[in-house]
Formats: C-alpha cells, sequence, structure tokens
C-alpha cells in the first residue's frame, strides 16, 4: 500500500471521527450550524498561521497548561507529550533543527464544536539526508475555554521515516 493510500484510510478514520463527534464535514471552510461562530476553527487557524511564521510565542499561547498531546507513535518525535514546554522543546524545536523549509499546511477544516479536524500537508527537506518530505496529515483538536487540551496526529510515518533517511 503506498503513503497516499494508508493516509488516505486515517482520512476515512477521520471522517468517521467527526460523524462520532457531531461535525459538519461537508463544510469546506468549517462553518457548522452548530457553531455559527467558528470561535475553535478560527483559533485552530491562528496556531497554523503562528506556526507558519515563526511564531511560537503565539503557538505555545494556544496550549493549555495541561495538555496532552499524541505525536504518531513511530516518528523520531512520537509519543504522548504532557504540557506546552514538553511539545514545544520535542516536538517544535526538534522539528526546527532537523528539517528545513517546513511547513504543516492545513488544507481543510471540519468544526465540531469543541473538535476541530483538519487534513493537511507536511512538508519539509531533512538538513542531514536530504530527503524531501511531502505527506497528508489529520489533526485532531480538542479545545477548552480557547486553548488546546488535547492533539492527535495522523500521518504517514513509513514517508517520514524514509526522508529523514532513518
Amino acid at each position: 500500500m503506498d503513503a497516499f493510500s494508508r493516509v488516505l484510510g486515517f482520512v476515512g478514520v477521520s471522517f468517521l471521527l467527526a460523524g462520532l463527534i457531531g461535525c459538519n464535514a461537508a463544510d469546506p471552510d468549517g462553518d457548522s450550524v452548530n457553531n455559527p461562530d467558528r470561535s475553535n476553527v478560527n483559533l485552530v487557524k491562528g496556531g497554523y498561521d503562528a506556526f507558519a511564521v515563526g511564531d511560537m510565542d503565539g503557538v505555545h499561547g494556544l496550549l493549555a497548561p495541561d495538555l496532552v498531546w499524541y505525536e504518531a507513535e513511530s516518528l523520531p518525535y512520537g509519543g504522548v507529550y504532557h504540557g506546552p514546554e514538553s511539545v514545544m522543546e520535542n516536538i517544535f524545536a526538534a522539528i526546527g533543527q532537523d528539517w528545513s523549509d517546513y511547513a504543516a499546511e492545513p488544507l481543510r477544516y471540519i468544526d465540531g464544536g469543541d473538535h476541530v479536524v483538519v487534513l493537511g500537508e507536511y512538508r519539509g527537506i531533512h538538513n542531514e539526508s536530504g530527503g524531501r518530505l511531502k505527506v497528508p496529515f489529520v489533526h485532531i483538536w480538542r479545545m477548552q475555554d480557547g486553548q488546546l487540551v488535547e492533539f492527535h496526529q495522523f500521518t504517514d510515518t513509513a514517508a517520514w521515516i524514509s526522508a529523514a533517511g532513518l
């Protein structure tokens, strides 16, 4: 099974989860009858925008003190992280050291009220191997009181490992 097919499976799971948590998966802009002000979608969009321009203080401000972050287990950064500092150091700083021209570009937001599902694409060039990363992702954000309290990442980890030359 190729990388795209594996991630399509993740996308199918995300739409299943979206249905279970009451998301309006048919809306590409994240508008929802259940949440017309789209505040959580806008917060999540702001997080990606901050990351894209290197505003790590802006990213950090979105993370709740009791954050639980699930990074795909077989990635070099994989595992479960607790708290903003752990995520900033073990994921964002590590990615910044290992990759250049790195981007996590959201392509679609699915509004589920307190849950926001984001479909997107990672891109980058590994600094040591020179390998190029271009792989889809599914992110599931759980928001509470304007902050991220739980994050789940789904992606093609084999493509990451290949690009990193591991």
